[in-house]
């Protein structure tokens, strides 16, 4: 196993990875929220059976399917300072000085990377030519993600 200082930063390839494995979990518990909304839970059909209009109970039907996971995703990676695929690559956020982050700095940052998810690739890109491999949302909240000891 090679032996990496902890102030070393991460490379984008390492952090493609680590979104992957974050995601993966993602989106099992979005079709698994999705298939029991839609079969035996139908939330939506329940939504507009109480008086919400059918546009608008399957927008929150919608909301609660994504929005359940991601919010767990970025609680639990706030609290831990690295979401999950974070963890099993042994990296974590750290404040651009080095230091810990807080919680809720560390949850807006997962909560910013999942909203700016769609332009993934390009953000990628601009890791790449950034000389501390940081991405829009780790320059807007401050970050850098590094490797960590964690075992």
């Amino acid at each position: 196993m090679v032996q990496r200082n902890e102030s070393e930063l991460c490379s984008p390839v390492r952090q493609l990875e680590a979104s992957a494995n974050t995601l993966v979990p993602l989106m099992v518990a979005a079709v698994v929220l999705a298939f029991c909304f839609s079969g035996p839970f139908p939330i939506d059909r329940y939504l507009h059976a109480e008086g919400m209009s059918e546009v608008w109970a399957d927008r929150a039907a919608g909301f609660l399917v994504l929005g359940i996971p991601a919010f767990w995703v970025a609680i639990d990676g706030g609290g831990r300072r690295a979401t999950i695929g974070m963890r099993r690559r042994r990296m974590e956020f750290r404040c651009h000085n080095g230091r810990p982050l807080t919680f809720s700095r560390c949850f807006l940052r997962i909560v910013l990377g999942m909203v700016l998810l769609p332009a993934f690739p390009i953000l990628l890109m601009l890791a790449f030519i950034d000389p501390q491999r940081r991405t829009l949302s780790d320059k807007l909240c401050g970050t850098v993600i590094r490797f960590c000891d964690a075992g």
